[in-house]
Protein backbone atom coordinates (compact mmCIF):
# COMPACT_ATOMS: atom_id res chain seq x y z
CA UNK A 1 0.00 0.00 0.00
CA UNK A 2 1.26 3.47 -0.90
CA UNK A 3 0.16 6.52 1.07
CA UNK A 4 1.07 10.11 0.21
CA UNK A 5 1.05 13.13 2.52
CA UNK A 6 1.24 16.68 1.19
CA UNK A 7 2.85 18.79 3.91
CA UNK A 8 2.29 22.51 3.42
CA UNK A 9 3.78 23.65 6.73
CA UNK A 10 5.40 22.60 9.98
CA UNK A 11 1.94 22.93 11.54
CA UNK A 12 0.83 19.89 9.52
CA UNK A 13 3.21 17.68 11.51
CA UNK A 14 0.85 17.70 14.47
CA UNK A 15 -1.55 15.62 12.36
CA UNK A 16 0.76 13.71 10.03
CA UNK A 17 3.15 12.35 12.66
CA UNK A 18 0.44 10.85 14.92
CA UNK A 19 -1.01 9.39 11.71
CA UNK A 20 2.37 7.91 10.76
CA UNK A 21 2.92 6.45 14.24
CA UNK A 22 -0.43 4.70 13.98
CA UNK A 23 0.25 3.46 10.46
CA UNK A 24 3.55 2.07 11.74
CA UNK A 25 1.64 -0.17 14.17
CA UNK A 26 -0.47 -1.75 11.43
CA UNK A 27 1.13 -5.02 10.37
CA UNK A 28 0.93 -4.40 6.66
CA UNK A 29 3.38 -3.42 3.93
CA UNK A 30 2.62 0.31 4.01
CA UNK A 31 4.92 2.82 2.31
CA UNK A 32 4.48 6.44 3.34
CA UNK A 33 5.68 9.30 1.12
CA UNK A 34 5.76 12.82 2.54
CA UNK A 35 6.01 15.64 0.02
CA UNK A 36 6.63 19.13 1.36
CA UNK A 37 5.88 22.38 -0.46
CA UNK A 38 7.42 25.88 -0.47
CA UNK A 39 4.99 28.61 0.57
CA UNK A 40 7.61 31.06 1.85
CA UNK A 41 5.64 31.57 5.09
CA UNK A 42 7.27 31.58 8.55
CA UNK A 43 6.11 28.00 9.15
CA UNK A 44 7.06 26.63 5.71
CA UNK A 45 9.01 23.38 5.82
CA UNK A 46 11.94 24.63 3.75
CA UNK A 47 12.35 27.62 6.09
CA UNK A 48 12.58 25.17 9.00
CA UNK A 49 14.20 22.29 7.14
CA UNK A 50 16.86 21.42 9.73
CA UNK A 51 14.25 21.08 12.50
CA UNK A 52 11.91 19.22 10.13
CA UNK A 53 14.54 16.62 9.22
CA UNK A 54 15.61 16.26 12.84
CA UNK A 55 12.03 15.46 13.91
CA UNK A 56 11.56 12.95 11.11
CA UNK A 57 14.81 11.17 11.93
CA UNK A 58 13.20 9.77 15.10
CA UNK A 59 12.51 6.02 15.24
CA UNK A 60 8.86 5.77 14.18
CA UNK A 61 9.32 8.27 11.37
CA UNK A 62 12.66 7.17 9.92
CA UNK A 63 10.99 4.99 7.27
CA UNK A 64 8.97 7.86 5.80
CA UNK A 65 10.19 8.78 2.33
CA UNK A 66 10.70 12.55 2.30
CA UNK A 67 10.99 14.74 -0.77
CA UNK A 68 10.09 18.16 -2.09
CA UNK A 69 6.92 17.88 -4.15
CA UNK A 70 8.73 19.10 -7.27
CA UNK A 71 10.44 15.69 -7.33
CA UNK A 72 7.15 13.81 -7.65
CA UNK A 73 6.86 11.95 -10.95
CA UNK A 74 3.15 11.91 -11.76
CA UNK A 75 3.53 9.34 -14.54
CA UNK A 76 5.09 6.79 -12.16
CA UNK A 77 3.35 7.40 -8.87
CA UNK A 78 -0.19 6.24 -8.16
CA UNK A 79 -1.11 6.24 -4.48
CA UNK A 80 -3.78 4.23 -2.72
CA UNK A 81 -4.48 7.08 -0.31
CA UNK A 82 -3.67 10.78 -0.18
CA UNK A 83 -3.90 12.74 3.06
CA UNK A 84 -3.89 16.53 3.20
CA UNK A 85 -4.52 18.94 6.03
CA UNK A 86 -7.79 20.53 4.92
CA UNK A 87 -9.25 20.24 1.44
CA UNK A 88 -6.62 22.31 -0.33
CA UNK A 89 -6.90 22.48 -4.11
CA UNK A 90 -3.46 23.92 -4.90
CA UNK A 91 -0.02 24.14 -3.31
CA UNK A 92 3.18 26.17 -3.70
CA UNK A 93 6.05 24.73 -5.71
CA UNK A 94 7.86 27.89 -4.63
CA UNK A 95 6.72 31.19 -3.07
CA UNK A 96 4.34 33.31 -5.13
CA UNK A 97 0.73 33.07 -6.26
CA UNK A 98 1.84 32.23 -9.79
CA UNK A 99 3.56 29.04 -8.59
CA UNK A 100 0.49 27.09 -7.45
CA UNK A 101 -0.28 23.94 -9.46
CA UNK A 102 -3.39 21.94 -8.61
CA UNK A 103 -3.31 18.71 -6.65
CA UNK A 104 -5.40 16.93 -9.29
CA UNK A 105 -2.81 17.75 -11.98
CA UNK A 106 0.16 16.78 -9.82
CA UNK A 107 -0.61 13.58 -7.97
CA UNK A 108 -2.63 10.45 -8.81
CA UNK A 109 -4.51 8.71 -6.02
CA UNK A 110 -7.41 6.31 -5.54
CA UNK A 111 -8.88 7.96 -2.44
CA UNK A 112 -8.24 11.19 -0.56
CA UNK A 113 -8.89 12.23 3.05
CA UNK A 114 -8.83 15.85 4.22
CA UNK A 115 -7.94 16.34 7.89
CA UNK A 116 -9.90 19.07 9.68
CA UNK A 117 -7.81 22.01 10.88
CA UNK A 118 -10.07 24.29 12.88
CA UNK A 119 -12.59 25.98 10.61
CA UNK A 120 -10.44 26.19 7.51
CA UNK A 121 -12.94 23.81 5.93
CA UNK A 122 -15.15 26.88 5.44
CA UNK A 123 -12.71 27.86 2.68
CA UNK A 124 -12.00 24.42 1.21
CA UNK A 125 -14.87 21.98 1.72
CA UNK A 126 -16.88 20.74 -1.27
CA UNK A 127 -19.11 17.80 -2.17
CA UNK A 128 -16.28 15.92 -3.93
CA UNK A 129 -14.07 15.71 -0.81
CA UNK A 130 -14.09 13.53 2.28
CA UNK A 131 -13.01 14.90 5.65
CA UNK A 132 -11.82 13.46 8.94
CA UNK A 133 -13.33 15.56 11.74
CA UNK A 134 -13.27 15.54 15.53
CA UNK A 135 -16.99 15.76 16.41
CA UNK A 136 -20.46 15.17 15.02
CA UNK A 137 -21.21 18.92 15.05
CA UNK A 138 -18.56 19.48 12.35
CA UNK A 139 -19.67 16.45 10.37
CA UNK A 140 -23.22 17.83 10.38
CA UNK A 141 -21.98 21.28 9.38
CA UNK A 142 -20.03 19.87 6.42
CA UNK A 143 -23.11 18.02 5.19
CA UNK A 144 -25.52 20.90 5.78
CA UNK A 145 -23.46 23.64 4.16
CA UNK A 146 -21.23 21.83 1.66
CA UNK A 147 -22.82 18.39 1.04
CA UNK A 148 -19.42 17.10 2.10
CA UNK A 149 -19.03 13.61 3.56
CA UNK A 150 -16.85 13.09 6.64
CA UNK A 151 -15.62 10.50 9.11
CA UNK A 152 -15.62 11.26 12.84
CA UNK A 153 -12.48 10.29 14.71
CA UNK A 154 -13.61 10.50 18.32
CA UNK A 155 -9.94 10.68 19.27
CA UNK A 156 -8.63 13.77 17.41
CA UNK A 157 -5.72 12.81 15.15
CA UNK A 158 -3.36 15.18 16.96
CA UNK A 159 -3.93 13.07 20.11
CA UNK A 160 -3.51 9.63 18.54
CA UNK A 161 0.03 9.37 19.94
CA UNK A 162 -0.38 11.72 22.90
CA UNK A 163 1.49 9.41 25.29
CA UNK A 164 4.46 9.34 22.91
CA UNK A 165 4.37 13.12 22.67
CA UNK A 166 4.25 13.53 26.45
CA UNK A 167 7.23 11.19 26.82
CA UNK A 168 9.31 13.73 24.86
CA UNK A 169 8.64 16.51 27.38
CA UNK A 170 11.02 17.03 30.30
CA UNK A 171 9.74 15.68 33.59
CA UNK A 172 10.45 18.96 35.40
CA UNK A 173 8.21 20.85 32.96
CA UNK A 174 5.37 18.36 33.35
CA UNK A 175 5.72 18.39 37.15
CA UNK A 176 5.55 22.19 37.29
CA UNK A 177 2.23 22.22 35.45
CA UNK A 178 0.73 19.10 37.03
CA UNK A 179 -1.17 21.11 39.66
CA UNK A 180 -3.08 24.41 39.48
CA UNK A 181 -2.12 25.29 35.94
CA UNK A 182 -3.71 26.68 32.80
CA UNK A 183 -2.82 27.06 29.10
CA UNK A 184 -3.86 30.35 27.49
CA UNK A 185 -4.12 30.92 23.75
CA UNK A 186 -3.31 34.62 23.39
CA UNK A 187 -5.47 36.56 20.87
CA UNK A 188 -4.22 37.17 17.34
CA UNK A 189 -4.71 40.91 17.81
CA UNK A 190 -6.26 43.29 20.32
CA UNK A 191 -8.17 42.54 23.54
CA UNK A 192 -5.10 43.01 25.74
CA UNK A 193 -7.12 44.48 28.61
CA UNK A 194 -9.54 41.57 28.86
CA UNK A 195 -6.81 38.95 28.56
CA UNK A 196 -4.49 40.61 31.06
CA UNK A 197 -7.31 40.99 33.58
CA UNK A 198 -7.83 37.23 33.37
CA UNK A 199 -4.09 36.48 33.55
CA UNK A 200 -3.75 38.71 36.64
CA UNK A 201 -6.74 36.94 38.21
CA UNK A 202 -4.97 33.60 37.64
CA UNK A 203 -1.67 34.93 39.03
CA UNK A 204 -3.43 36.08 42.19
CA UNK A 205 -4.76 32.53 42.52
CA UNK A 206 -1.18 31.27 42.20
CA UNK A 207 -1.62 29.44 38.92
CA UNK A 208 1.28 28.36 36.75
CA UNK A 209 0.46 29.60 33.25
CA UNK A 210 1.49 28.55 29.76
CA UNK A 211 0.82 31.28 27.17
CA UNK A 212 0.71 30.06 23.58
CA UNK A 213 1.10 32.60 20.78
CA UNK A 214 2.03 32.35 17.11
CA UNK A 215 5.07 34.24 15.86
CA UNK A 216 3.06 36.01 13.18
CA UNK A 217 0.56 37.45 15.69
CA UNK A 218 0.75 40.30 18.21
CA UNK A 219 3.32 40.36 20.98
CA UNK A 220 2.85 39.80 24.70
CA UNK A 221 3.62 42.53 27.29
CA UNK A 222 7.22 42.29 28.49
CA UNK A 223 6.36 41.89 32.18
CA UNK A 224 4.61 38.61 31.39
CA UNK A 225 7.46 37.26 29.28
CA UNK A 226 9.73 37.19 32.34
CA UNK A 227 7.19 36.34 35.04
CA UNK A 228 8.20 33.41 37.25
CA UNK A 229 4.77 31.79 36.99
CA UNK A 230 4.47 32.14 33.21
CA UNK A 231 5.98 30.12 30.38
CA UNK A 232 5.55 31.65 26.92
CA UNK A 233 5.67 29.54 23.75
CA UNK A 234 5.99 30.81 20.16
CA UNK A 235 5.86 27.72 17.89
CA UNK A 236 9.37 26.57 18.75
CA UNK A 237 8.85 22.80 18.78
CA UNK A 238 6.35 21.97 16.01
CA UNK A 239 6.30 18.37 17.22
CA UNK A 240 5.23 17.77 19.86
CA UNK A 241 3.01 20.75 19.12
CA UNK A 242 2.75 23.34 21.89
CA UNK A 243 -0.94 23.68 20.97
CA UNK A 244 -1.44 20.07 22.07
CA UNK A 245 1.13 19.59 24.83
CA UNK A 246 0.27 22.82 26.70
CA UNK A 247 -3.41 21.92 27.23
CA UNK A 248 -2.51 18.24 27.80
CA UNK A 249 -0.26 18.93 30.81
CA UNK A 250 -2.34 21.71 32.42
CA UNK A 251 -5.67 21.61 34.27
CA UNK A 252 -7.61 23.50 31.60
CA UNK A 253 -7.25 25.85 28.65
CA UNK A 254 -8.61 29.30 27.77
CA UNK A 255 -8.86 30.65 24.23
CA UNK A 256 -9.79 34.09 22.90
CA UNK A 257 -11.35 33.81 19.45
CA UNK A 258 -9.31 30.76 18.47
CA UNK A 259 -10.73 27.51 17.14
CA UNK A 260 -8.23 25.46 19.17
CA UNK A 261 -11.10 23.85 21.06
CA UNK A 262 -12.13 21.85 17.98
CA UNK A 263 -9.55 19.16 18.85
CA UNK A 264 -8.94 19.88 22.55
CA UNK A 265 -12.49 19.58 23.88
CA UNK A 266 -13.19 16.23 22.15
CA UNK A 267 -9.93 14.93 23.66
CA UNK A 268 -11.30 15.69 27.13
CA UNK A 269 -9.41 18.92 27.80
CA UNK A 270 -11.46 21.37 29.87
CA UNK A 271 -11.81 24.50 27.75
CA UNK A 272 -13.12 28.04 28.28
CA UNK A 273 -13.90 29.70 24.94
CA UNK A 274 -13.91 33.49 25.42
CA UNK A 275 -15.49 34.37 22.07
CA UNK A 276 -14.69 38.07 21.94
CA UNK A 277 -14.16 38.57 18.17
CA UNK A 278 -17.46 38.62 16.31
CA UNK A 279 -16.32 35.92 13.87
CA UNK A 280 -15.72 33.48 16.75
CA UNK A 281 -19.18 33.69 18.30
CA UNK A 282 -21.58 30.74 17.92
CA UNK A 283 -22.60 30.10 14.34
CA UNK A 284 -25.93 31.51 13.24
CA UNK A 285 -27.91 30.53 10.19
CA UNK A 286 -28.14 33.60 7.98
CA UNK A 287 -30.77 32.98 5.33
CA UNK A 288 -31.59 36.59 4.56
CA UNK A 289 -28.11 37.84 3.65
CA UNK A 290 -26.26 35.63 1.19
CA UNK A 291 -23.49 38.24 0.94
CA UNK A 292 -22.15 37.24 4.36
CA UNK A 293 -19.39 34.65 3.64
CA UNK A 294 -19.38 31.33 5.48
CA UNK A 295 -16.20 32.19 7.39
CA UNK A 296 -17.81 35.34 8.86
CA UNK A 297 -20.94 33.69 10.27
CA UNK A 298 -19.43 32.42 13.52
CA UNK A 299 -17.94 29.14 14.73
CA UNK A 300 -19.71 25.85 15.34
CA UNK A 301 -19.51 25.01 19.05
CA UNK A 302 -19.51 21.47 20.50
CA UNK A 303 -22.02 20.52 23.16
CA UNK A 304 -19.70 18.94 25.71
CA UNK A 305 -19.63 19.06 29.51
CA UNK A 306 -15.97 20.13 29.47
CA UNK A 307 -16.57 23.07 27.09
CA UNK A 308 -17.73 26.55 28.19
CA UNK A 309 -18.45 29.30 25.65
CA UNK A 310 -18.56 32.94 26.83
CA UNK A 311 -20.09 35.60 24.56
CA UNK A 312 -20.58 38.57 26.92
CA UNK A 313 -19.28 40.04 30.21
CA UNK A 314 -16.03 38.42 29.18
CA UNK A 315 -13.81 38.90 32.23
CA UNK A 316 -16.37 38.38 34.99
CA UNK A 317 -17.90 35.42 33.14
CA UNK A 318 -14.43 33.92 32.72
CA UNK A 319 -13.70 34.40 36.43
CA UNK A 320 -16.86 32.44 37.25
CA UNK A 321 -15.99 29.74 34.72
CA UNK A 322 -12.52 29.33 36.23
CA UNK A 323 -13.97 28.97 39.72
CA UNK A 324 -16.48 26.46 38.36
CA UNK A 325 -13.68 24.35 36.89
CA UNK A 326 -11.76 24.55 40.16
CA UNK A 327 -14.58 22.69 41.86
CA UNK A 328 -14.31 19.78 39.42
CA UNK A 329 -11.87 16.94 39.03
CA UNK A 330 -8.78 18.28 37.25
CA UNK A 331 -7.14 15.11 35.96
CA UNK A 332 -7.44 14.43 32.24
CA UNK A 333 -6.53 10.92 31.18
CA UNK A 334 -5.86 9.70 27.68
CA UNK A 335 -6.74 6.09 28.35
CA UNK A 336 -7.46 3.93 25.27
CA UNK A 337 -6.47 6.73 22.85
CA UNK A 338 -3.81 4.50 21.31
CA UNK A 339 -6.06 1.48 20.79
CA UNK A 340 -9.13 3.46 19.69
CA UNK A 341 -7.21 5.45 17.08
CA UNK A 342 -5.67 2.23 15.76
CA UNK A 343 -9.13 0.72 15.26
CA UNK A 344 -10.40 3.89 13.57
CA UNK A 345 -7.54 4.02 11.10
CA UNK A 346 -7.81 0.33 10.19
CA UNK A 347 -11.52 0.79 9.47
CA UNK A 348 -10.87 3.98 7.51
CA UNK A 349 -8.38 2.21 5.24
CA UNK A 350 -10.51 -0.97 5.05
CA UNK A 351 -7.75 -3.11 6.55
Amino acid sequence: MKIALICESMTDLRYFLPLCRTLDRIERDINVYLYYTSSGKYNAVDRNLEVFLSILSQGSFSNIRISHISNLNISRSIFDFLFTVEGINTFNLKPGKENKPTISDTIKFKKRFCIQHGFDYLNFASSDKEYIVTSKCYSDDLIDRFSCKSFISEIPISFWDIEDQLSLIEKGFKDKFSEKSVCIFYPEKGYHNEVLDIINFLIEKQYNIIIKQRKKNQGIPREYLNHQNIFVSFDNLWYPSESIIGPAVTNFAIGFGTSAYFELAPAGVKYIDVAIPEYSKPFKVINSDQDVPFNKRGYVKPELDNFICITEDYTTSCFRAIENLESQETNVTFENFRSDSYKFLKNLLNL
